[in-house]
């Protein structure tokens, strides 16, 4: 080989390697750019879904101190009814763990 092609081969290397570590060096760049974007797109997912569960559990806790005023008040105004569901439901309980044994 002459020096003219060694010393273009070694020209090609060298510009190959500068590729090749600017390469790097953008891939390196993109990644952590992507890792940043990921962090911020996962806190503002949590931060909807936390949002969302406090809505919810508002809501269920709404609804259920309806259901327990409606239980209340039907038991105040037939006090029999009440005493006589909860007769009914101690009954078929009762059922139930007797034919567990």
């Amino acid at each position: 080989m002459s020096d003219t092609a060694r010393a273009a081969m070694g020209e090609a290397n060298a510009e190959f390697r500068d590729d090749l570590a600017g390469l790097k060096n953008d891939i390196d760049d993109r990644v952590h750019r992507l890792k940043r974007n990921a962090d911020e797109t996962t806190r503002t997912l949590l931060d909807e879904i936390a949002t969302g569960l406090a809505e919810f559990y508002k809501e269920v806790s709404a609804q259920g101190g309806r259901a327990v005023e409606a239980v209340e008040q039907g038991v105040e105004n037939q006090p029999w009814l009440g005493l006589f569901v909860s007769f009914v439901l101690g009954c078929i309980v009762g059922l139930f763990v007797l034919r567990g044994d």
